[in-house]
């Protein structure tokens, strides 16, 4: 995964924007900016709120002579507008072109620290922000994990590595302890939406996906469709309302359990994506009487 910056500028400015993204992309920092630039009189505040959060890490403004007399900095861009963004879960960097430039911003703003990049600095600046950007990912991504701290991740982390060896030496013996597999998949639960479910009642809902080979992206559908209350939403939200971590972890249950395995698939972004399929003996564990449910017993 790389974090998501958009850069929001005047078009008096492209050619330093342009400059500054294509020193941004060698630091796997994703960077968008054709559909940012800061009009003179209309409005940004909807497109913000309703474009950017959802999907963007890092908020970048660059403030020169050529956008502080816009309407959205002069009107919009206040200590207000910064608190909701904040509230909303966006994180905003504001940088300027040069001193003159931050002292003629109001003075809520001028509060703020909003470094100034020149050429003598600029490589300085650049390494904050590609900082600011990982950051940012790294805070959005621990706001979406639901009840799970720093130190329950890590003691996952570790149960996942003792339980990679413990398969290892399961695949060794081409034998799976399969009662004892069914009472961990009914024992590991994780809150959809509100709707607790089990290990295995997720292998069963996502039995067909698996089976034919699925990118995460299609278990973490299958589950969204079914268990959120927006799930009539067009476009789908991406990660699916937070559950896209829930989802990553119960797949990697199921890999050291031996029911699914994991292979490389296509690129996308400079990124690997995972394919996760029903192993033989996962195949043959679905196939168990113990799996068998009526539709009345599986969650809606």
């Amino acid at each position: 995964m790389k974090p998501k910056v958009f850069l929001c500028h005047s078009k008096l400015d492209l050619e330093f924007v342009e400059k500054l993204a294509s020193d941004l992309r060698p630091a796997r920092v994703d960077v968008w900016y054709d559909d940012w630039e800061i009009p003179s009189g209309a409005s940004l505040r909807t497109k913000i709120f309703e474009e950017a959060i959802p999907v963007c890490d890092l908020f970048f403004v660059y403030l020169t002579k050529n956008s502080v007399n816009s309407r959205w900095v002069r009107e919009e861009l206040d200590a207000a507008f910064v608190r909701e963004m904040d509230s909303r879960g966006g994180f905003l960097a504001l940088f300027c072109d040069t001193d003159a430039t931050r002292n003629s911003l109001s003075l809520d703003l001028r509060s703020r620290r909003i470094p100034a990049i020149s050429n003598e600095n600029y490589h300085q600046r650049l390494l904050e922000i590609v900082a600011l950007a990982w950051e940012s990912m790294a805070r959005r991504a621990a706001n979406s994990m639901k009840n799970k701290s720093r130190i329950e991740l890590l003691e996952l982390k570790n149960a996942l590595l003792e339980k990679d060896q413990e398969l290892n030496s399961l695949r060794i013996q081409q034998s799976i302890d399969f009662d004892k597999v069914l009472l961990e998949l009914e024992q590991s639960t994780l809150d959809l939406f509100g709707t607790v479910i089990t290990l295995r009642q997720l292998l069963i809902i996502c039995a067909e996906e698996l089976a034919l080979s699925a990118e995460q992206y299609s278990i973490t559908f299958i589950l969204w469709k079914r268990f959120s209350p927006e799930s009539s939403r067009t476009p789908i939200p991406w990660p699916a309302s937070g559950i896209d971590d829930l989802v990553r972890w119960a797949l990697a249950k199921l890999v050291l359990m031996g029911l699914i395995e994991r292979r490389d698939g296509r690129m996308v972004d400079e990124d690997r994506i995972s394919i996760y399929e029903l192993t033989r003996p996962g195949l043959e564990f679905l196939r168990l009487p113990t799996m068998q449910v009526e539709s009345d017993e599986m969650p809606a």
